[in-house]
C-alpha cells in the first residue's frame, strides 16, 4: 500500500539480491487524488470511492472527480511502469506478474495491458498469502537443519 516493490524470480525463485522498493504505493497515490480533488474543487473524496475506481474502474461519484481519479490512476500506473523500465526491465520481453490491490489498477489504467507477458494477481491479499507460504517454508527448512 505504501511502496512499490519490485522482485525479480530466477530459476523459479525470488532473487533478494535484486528487489527493489519504492515509495510509489497506491496510499500516497490516494492522497494526491485527494490534494488535487482539494485544489481544484475544495472538497476531498471518501477513501472508499476511490477505492471502488481502483478495483473497478468507475463509482457512481460526480463525473469531475471521477476524471480526477480516472487521469491520476493512468499517470500512477505509467509511472510504475517507468520505474520499471529504469531498473532494466523490457516491459516487451519480461514476464511480469502484479499482485495485490495494486494488480487491479496496472490492469485497469495501465497502458501495457495487452501485452501476453503481463499479468495480474488482483486478490488484494495475495501479497499476505505468498509471505506466510514463505514463511512456512522456511520454518520447514529450519526444521530439517535441526
Amino acid at each position: 500500500s505504501w511502496t512499490l516493490d519490485i522482485m525479480p524470480i530466477s530459476n523459479k525463485s525470488p532473487d533478494e539480491s535484486q528487489c527493489i522498493t519504492a515509495p510509489q504505493g497506491l496510499i500516497p497515490c490516494m492522497r494526491e487524488i485527494n490534494k488535487e480533488c482539494v485544489r481544484m474543487f475544495g472538497g476531498e473524496i471518501d477513501e472508499n470511492e476511490i477505492q471502488q475506481v481502483m478495483r473497478y474502474g468507475n463509482s457512481d461519484i460526480d463525473e469531475k472527480y471521477l476524471k480526477v481519479i480516472k487521469s491520476s490512476l493512468v499517470h500512477f500506473s505509467n509511472e510504475v511502469y517507468n520505474r520499471i523500465r529504469e531498473h532494466g526491465f523490457n516491459l516487451a520481453t519480461t514476464q511480469i506478474v502484479f499482485v495485490g490491490g495494486g494488480a487491479s489498477v496496472m490492469r485497469i489504467f495501465g497502458n501495457q495491458k495487452d501485452r501476453r507477458n503481463i499479468s495480474y494477481i488482483e486478490d488484494i491479499k495475495a501479497n499476505a498469502k505468498g509471505y506466510e507460504i514463505l514463511a512456512r517454508m522456511a520454518i520447514k527448512a529450519k526444521r530439517k537443519v535441526v
